[in-house]
């Protein structure tokens, strides 16, 4: 996730966190690819969840991909408690299946190298039948045109 203010500073970064969002339409699939500049993907504590939780079999190498994979598994949570947002392993599982129901994907996608690292950049990638681009375009086109009136009436 990305860092409180403090800790972005202190590693170098801005005070705010960036969150990138690209869009395309590719051979008739919309593809969407989320990231931030935040600390990455929290792949020893996963790890470490998911040993606790007799997911991974302790002492048995698993790649930094299968690792990833394991956030969307149900009831699958890292949360220290639960909260009314967070804890009870319902959410990216939840993402997924709407997602495949839709016809389309989701997944974890490294932009490191770092296998074995605590931490890994990444970004998350929905791919979607391009019927959704149709309507994101017209979403889009409406915002824009919003935009403008509002504009224009300043």
């Amino acid at each position: 996730g990305i860092e409180t203010a403090a800790i972005r500073q202190a590693a170098g970064k801005p005070a705010a966190g960036r969150i990138g969002l690209r869009l395309h339409v590719d051979d008739g699939r919309l593809w969407i690819h989320l990231s931030d500049d935040g600390r990455g993907l929290a792949i020893a504590k996963i790890r470490s969840c998911a040993t606790e939780q007799n997911l991974l079999t302790r002492g048995k190498k698993c790649s930094d991909d299968e690792v990833a994979q394991l956030i969307f598994r149900s009831g699958f949570s890292t949360a220290e408690q639960v909260t009314e947002v967070s804890g009870r392993g319902v959410g990216m599982d939840a993402v997924r299946g709407f997602l495949e129901k839709e016809g389309g994907s989701i997944s974890i996608r490294f932009l490191d190298e770092r296998e074995d690292a605590d931490f890994r950049a990444f970004e998350t990638v929905i791919e979607l039948p391009d019927k959704y681009a149709a309507s994101l375009h017209a979403a889009m086109s409406f915002d824009a045109l919003r935009t403008r009136l509002q504009s224009s009436k300043a």
